[in-house]
């Protein structure tokens, strides 16, 4: 896969304009026991702010690997996932900001399924170990327990535990330009994650509902607090969040379904552990709907987004306080496998072209796209 397009936007009535270019190949393989990929990407951006011009250029190479197997009765996956990630910026304005680094990880991994009579216990285990130029390496131990019950009717009864961790992007760590400074110290988000819940998958219209909760330290944000030579992205001491969430699809007949979806958030965060709670910019209602279309080598699917109840600005007295407005978007796929292993797809992603301010910094979501692809496995 791959692709490139232009944008343009304006930010305090000054003309940006991005031009982007992305490229996708991968290399599969399984037989059932063994599953393997090799993949390659590469994204390149060149932007004008009108008083900052970059060109930001990333690239990673990976290999993930797990087979399956049972050790005294008991099915278990084994595996890993390595990459080695490459960020590299040229700033038009000020060479003295460029940088060219690099960062590698691996993650060994173990999966375990015990029956429990009528239940299964789950069992994983996964340690990440990264390796990053000019910043701090880091590793972690990240365990993972789910509890699982199925009725005689289908239903799915679940409950997961598990380690949250999140290694901050190159550019979020080395990013340097006009009124921003690299964050070399810059922490993974980390943290412990809860979800229980009911679903029936086997229903001849699917449905589930769950309930969630996070608690985490060190997320990452983009500060902006003071505007000359100390914007940076940094990590925030803490943040917790709860909800709820649920889906029912609708099978209409054998080539139609819609399915809607609710979501809510209500996420708070701190700055440091003596600091007050206050609102995170996260929106608290998540509401969408799919409708979906398939026959014989066509498929088809309209998916509408509404991200309700969210403020921009978290203390609501900065420049973007007021750009609060909830968000509706609408994205259309079309789908035609042209031959048993090549696939035409067209895409258009913001259908309506509708503009929204989506952080204190004045970003504004990604304009609408016509995006034509050609998929061909071997």
């Amino acid at each position: 896969e791959w692709g490139d397009f232009l944008s343009h936007y304006e930010y305090d009535k000054v003309p940006n304009w991005q031009k982007n270019d992305y490229a996708r190949v991968s290399l599969n393989y399984s037989d059932g026991i063994n599953t393997g990929r090799i993949y390659y990407r590469t994204d390149n951006k060149d932007s004008d702010s009108g008083w900052d011009h970059n060109q930001y250029d990333s690239k990673s190479i990976g290999v993930t690997f797990n087979r399956k197997q049972e050790l005294f009765n008991v099915p278990f996956v084994y595996g890993f996932d390595w990459q080695k990630q490459n960020g590299r910026t040229y700033d038009v304005n000020a060479s003295k900001l460029n940088y060219d680094k690099d960062r590698s990880g691996i993650a060994p991994y173990v999966e375990a399924s015990i029956p429990l009579g009528q239940a299964n216990l789950g069992l994983g285990l996964r340690y990440e170990s990264w390796n990053v130029d000019d910043a701090d390496n880091v590793s972690e131990f990240i365990p993972r327990l789910s509890l699982n019950w199925e009725s005689p009717k289908g239903k799915l009864l679940y409950l997961t535990a598990g380690r949250y961790y999140m290694m901050p992007t190159l550019s979020q760590i080395l990013y340097e330009g006009w009124g921003a400074i690299q964050s070399p110290n810059l922490k993974p988000e980390q943290g412990w994650t809860y979800d229980i819940g009911i679903k029936d998958e086997k229903a001849k219209n699917p449905w589930k509902l769950g309930a969630f909760y996070m608690d985490m330290e060190d997320k990452i944000i983009w500060n902006t607090d003071s505007w000359m030579g100390e914007a940076a992205y940094i990590n925030v001491a803490e943040y917790k969040a709860w909800g709820f969430e649920g889906q029912y699809k609708f099978n209409i007949n054998d080539n139609w379904s819609f399915t809607p979806g609710f979501a809510y958030t209500y996420a708070e965060e701190k700055a440091d552990s003596s600091a007050d709670w206050v609102r995170s910019s996260t929106p608290r209602m998540d509401i969408s709907a799919f409708l979906n279309y398939k026959q014989d080598k066509w498929r088809a699917e309209l998916a509408a987004h509404y991200y309700g109840d969210r403020v921009v600005d978290k203390k609501s007295t900065g420049k973007f306080a007021n750009d609060d407005e909830d968000i509706f978007l609408v994205n259309a796929t079309v789908a035609w496998d042209v031959f048993e292993n090549q696939t035409l797809r067209l895409t258009c992603t913001n259908i309506f072209d509708k503009e929204f301010i989506i952080s204190s910094s004045g970003y504004i979501n990604p304009e609408r796209k016509i995006i034509a692809s050609w998929e061909c496995k071997f």
